[in-house]
């Protein structure tokens, strides 16, 4: 295993990922997105996030947005994420949690 940041962060690093777990991956963003306006709890993190990140954007046109993003984006993206710390969890009482 790459402890330096896990084997899924090296393999989308390396574009290792097919079009279907790209495909599913956006797929499951967007409708993530359209679920945002499912309660006013969700509406109002959502736009106070998006007020602290200087966006000004709804949650439907974000989603319109994730049909723009192309492979080449999330290995970019993912070339830039630098690991800062990584945990290892260890069992207790012989491994019995």
């Amino acid at each position: 295993m790459d402890f330096r940041g896990g084997t899924q962060t090296t393999d989308m690093k390396n574009g290792v990922f097919t079009d279907e777990e790209f495909e599913t991956a956006v797929r499951n963003i967007k409708s993530s997105l359209r679920s945002v306006t499912d309660s006013i709890r969700s509406i109002n993190k959502f736009y106070v996030a998006g007020y602290l990140e200087g966006k000004d954007t709804s949650p439907l046109e974000d989603a319109e947005l994730l049909d723009t993003v192309t492979r080449e984006d999330v290995i970019r993206c993912a070339n830039s994420i630098t690991v800062h710390t990584v945990y290892f969890l260890k069992g207790g009482n012989g491994g019995e949690w």
